[in-house]
This record gives C-alpha cells, structure tokens and sequence, in this order.
C-alpha cells in the first residue's frame, strides 16, 4: 500500500572493520524515497570520503547509509537522515560524539644552576 517514508528502527553508528564509520537508517516507503543527509543543518555530497547508499532489502524496506571514511573530530555533531516520496517526509537524528585523544606536552625549563644542582620546572599543556 502507498505510503509516506516511516523509519522501522532507531538509527544507528558502528565502526567497520577498516576504521570507517557507518550510519545506517531502516525504513519503509511506497514508492521507494529520496534520501537526504545533513551534517549540523548543510547537506551532505557524496565524495572522497563520503559514500551514500539506498539499498532495497525487500517490498518496501529500505536501508539508507552514510559512510564516513577517516572520521576526525571535525565530523561529530548533529545527523539527519531525510526520506522523502510524494506521500510525505519522515527525519531520524543521529548525534555523533567524539571522546578526543588528550595530548600532553611537557616542557621543561633549567630554572637555577648551583654547582652540581639543577632544578628542572616542568610545565603542563594540553592539546
């Protein structure tokens, strides 16, 4: 039966094997929709580091991807996956969070110089 896009489960992120990231959405839709991702409000292209997909799994269900090769730090933040088809629209939101690597430098200045005493001040500074 024809029917506006509704998503089937709650989207999803994993990690593939090569260190990619992947965010899937399931959903139904008659006709099949148009797929629509947005990064904090801009949409996404296609490109070197970003596959898109729609895969027909069966009837009506669909799987919408989006595939970020390399993911950095620069790429957390809000998602959105738009379906769209002549009946309606459905959104299903993604939040990414990256827990960042903390740098530390030390940096270490020869303060006083007494015979044979040196005393060292270390300094922390955090990237």
């Amino acid at each position: 039966m024809p029917g506006a896009p509704r998503f089937t489960q709650k989207p999803s992120i994993q990690q593939t094997p090569q260190g990619d990231l992947l965010m899937e959405c399931h959903l139904e839709a008659d006709p099949p929709p148009d797929i629509i991702w947005h990064h904090a409000g801009t949409p996404i292209s296609a490109g070197p580091r970003v596959l898109l997909s729609l895969t027909n799994l069966q009837g009506n269900s669909y799987k919408a991807n989006l595939i970020i090769k390399d993911p950095n730090v620069g790429d957390g933040g809000a998602y959105k996956c738009t379906a769209t088809n002549q009946f309606g629209e459905s959104n299903a939101n993604i939040n990414l969070n990256f827990a960042g690597i903390v740098y530390c430098l030390f940096k270490s200045n020869i303060k006083k110089r007494k015979k044979n005493n040196i005393r060292r001040e270390y300094r922390k500074y955090f990237i």
